[in-house]
């Protein structure tokens, strides 16, 4: 194609360095974003405070700054920019958890700088878990919606949990967090993701009941302690139904939760 001597430059300047290469964060901004991620900013008067894309040959950034300082450049646009960085193109699916919320897109990229995006309609569930189990280690339990029964039979595990060991299972804070975290590092839930995800789970999604986020569990025989903790609080029938762990619920020395802490006690 045809290019005028500044494009040209800014060409030969963006294939040399391809993570120099900038778009304005906002029309008429003197700062940057490079498609290496790091900001840059013009100096105060620069002529060039109007380019929408830069090909950066010199930038410097102090010990503490924000941003690197732009000392070389010059102004390109966007199919120069393309051309420069072609090996940094990347079209993909991304499910994260931002400000408060499940955040499904499809974007394609130049590097750090989006160049488009649109809501994914299907997004992956195995994603979906990860970026709200990511939602709730970062933000706390307190994002969840505990109904009674739940808290109730936490209440209720925590005491046998003391009493009994490790045979029940932690279903404190600290241990529903880290049980959430692994969740987060393995990008999905040990059991079923939702069937049929919309085009961005909401924080009222994210606040449904932990089994929800966590999925299913069931006690394995033999096996004390491998329960999944947020599901059994989430489903005080479940746990009812399951007797307690261990092998076949058969240990004399284990009986059923409701017998070691009964919803009501007698008075005589």
């Amino acid at each position: 194609m045809d290019l005028t001597d500044d494009l040209a430059a800014g060409l030969v300047v963006g294939l040399a360095y391809p993570e120099r290469i900038a778009r304005a964060r906002t029309p008429g901004s003197r700062t940057y974003l490079m498609t290496g991620g790091t900001a840059a900013e013009l100096a105060a008067g620069s002529t060039m405070v109007n380019a929408s894309w830069l090909a950066i040959a010199v930038a410097d950034r102090t010990r503490g700054a924000a941003a690197a300082r732009v000392r070389l450049a010059a102004a390109i646009d966007e199919a120069t920019a393309r051309e420069a960085a072609a090996g940094l193109l990347v079209d993909g699916e991304e499910v994260a958890w931002r400000d408060g919320d499940v955040l499904a897109r499809r974007v394609h990229r130049l590097g750090a700088i989006v160049l488009s995006e649109d809501r994914l309609a299907r997004p992956d569930p195995a994603m979906v878990a990860a970026a709200i189990a990511e939602g709730v280690r970062t933000e706390g339990l307190g994002l969840l919606s505990w109904r009674p029964d739940a808290v109730a039979l936490r209440e209720r595990l925590a005491f046998v949990h003391g009493a009994l060991g490790e045979a029940w299972p932690a279903v404190d804070d600290e241990a529903l967090l880290a049980r959430f975290a692994g969740v987060a590092r393995s990008g999905a839930g040990p059991g079923p993701a939702p069937r049929r995800p919309g085009p961005q789970s909401t924080l009222a999604a994210a606040r449904a009941p932990p089994a929800r986020l966590a999925g299913g569990g069931q006690p394995r025989p033999g096996r004390p302690g491998t329960v999944d903790h947020a599901q059994w609080a989430a489903d005080p029938g479940r746990l009812r139904r399951s007797g307690c762990p261990g092998a076949g619920g058969e240990d004399p020395g284990c009986v059923r939760l409701d017998r070691r802490t009964p919803d009501r006690q007698r008075l005589r």
